[in-house]
Order: structure tokens, then sequence, then C-alpha cells
């Protein structure tokens, strides 16, 4: 039996809709899955920032932030923010201010 490859876009958008049900446990395994048989985590990690930030998981959030490359570290930054607010995190959106 020939086993498909699921694409790069396949799991950014597995990865969006769960960013948008709120499902952080969803998405957890299909990050790992991506890192472990398909090698991709690294390409996506701006979208599990999302995922953590919307799911109130600021600390992996703002872990996954640290290590966004330049490219994208505005947009990781601003996420982890958004997250700060919803969640009422306002100490953390100050450091991270200040930090960044």
């Amino acid at each position: 039996m020939t086993r498909l490859t699921p694409s790069l876009n396949c799991f950014r958008m597995l990865l969006s809709a769960c960013s948008y049900q709120s499902n952080v446990s969803g998405a957890d395994t299909i990050y790992q899955l991506a890192k472990s048989e398909y090698g991709v985590g690294q390409q996506l990690n701006i979208y599990m920032i999302d995922v953590y930030a919307r799911g109130g998981r600021l600390d992996e959030a703002e872990r996954l932030a640290k290590g966004v490359i330049m490219k994208h570290r505005s947009v990781a930054w601003m996420t982890v923010l958004a997250g700060c607010k919803k969640y009422g995190d306002y100490e953390r959106m100050q450091r991270i201010q200040k930090e960044n």
C-alpha cells in the first residue's frame, strides 16, 4: 500500500484549524508528528505560537517565539502579546515589550 506524505500546507491548515477551535492537545499531536515523522517542525513554529497563545499556554508560546527566525519574529511576538491581552497577563506583556 502506498503511503501519502502530507505537504507543509496540510500541516499549516490542520494547525490553524486547531488554533481556531482552541484544540491545543490536537495541535500538539500534529506538531509532534510533523517534527518526528516529516522533519518540518521548525516551519510550523509560528502556527504553534498561535495555538498556544489562543489556548492560554503563554509559557509555551513565549518559549517558541524566542527561537523564531528574524523574518517572522515580529509576527511571533505580536501573537504572544495578543494572548497576554486575552488572558490578562499584563506583567508578561510589559516584560516582553521591554525585552523586544
